[in-house]
């Protein structure tokens, strides 16, 4: 599975270095807060700021609620709703989505996932719709107590064909039993065209997790 993994990553990057290229330079940094309501349910908050420009210029901020439901161990459902704002009140827009996750592990370190995200996106203030279907595979290596490696691979379709795909490589970082910082490095490409333009993104983010579960009287 692991070799079948890199192997997928090696063919992306080499169809990613053909044809004209712009790049640009991206932050991401933001705060996450999981609230674990139930033993199998939990209630998701996300907020980030975005620059692009080589970390110049403000690209957005957004702000996104959802409910996470895993039935299973090795299953977790998740509808979600994010406001973006841009600065520019025309391109201001709500997005609606729907993930389903799976993970499983493999061997005693390693343990890979994979995300399917319907999303279906609309702007606030002019006509304009998008449905986009994302898939994202991500294999995570438990390091140490403090540091957790991980890399992902991320395709986006849209009108039926590849348009776009997110290679991420990053950590996590565990502070205490509640809070980890995530750090990344991620690369995100068109696909088909003969000006691949090519986002390059730094990001951290921090996550907190709340258990606001009752306790057990003894």
């Amino acid at each position: 599975m692991i070799k079948q993994f890199v192997i997928v990553i090696s063919i992306v990057l080499t169809f990613a270095a053909r044809g004209q290229v712009q790049h640009d330079l991206e932050s991401w940094s933001g705060l996450k807060i999981d609230v674990e309501l139930l033993k199998k349910l939990e209630f998701k908050m996300d907020g980030q700021i975005r620059f692009d420009q080589n970390i110049s210029r403000h690209r957005s901020s957004l702000f996104e609620i959802g409910i996470g439901y895993k039935p299973f161990k090795w299953l977790m459902l998740t509808p979600a709703y994010r406001i973006t704002r841009t600065g520019d009140v025309n391109n201001d827009f709500g997005r609606a989505n729907m993930d389903i996750t799976f993970d499983t592990d493999i061997g005693k370190d390693f343990k890979i996932k994979n995300r399917t995200r319907g999303q279906y996106a609309y702007f606030y203030n002019r006509v304009g719709s998008e449905i986009e279907l994302r898939n994202k595979t991500q294999l995570d290596y438990n390091l140490s107590k403090l540091f957790d490696p991980f890399t992902s691979i991320e395709f986006f379709y849209s009108e039926e064909t590849i348009s776009d795909f997110r290679l991420r490589l990053g950590g996590n970082w565990r502070i205490n039993k509640e809070i980890d910082l995530r750090t990344f490095y991620a690369m995100e490409s068109q696909m088909g065209r003969k000006t691949n333009d090519k986002e390059h993104i730094v990001g951290i983010i921090l996550k907190i997790n709340v258990n606001a579960k009752k306790k057990k009287k003894k």
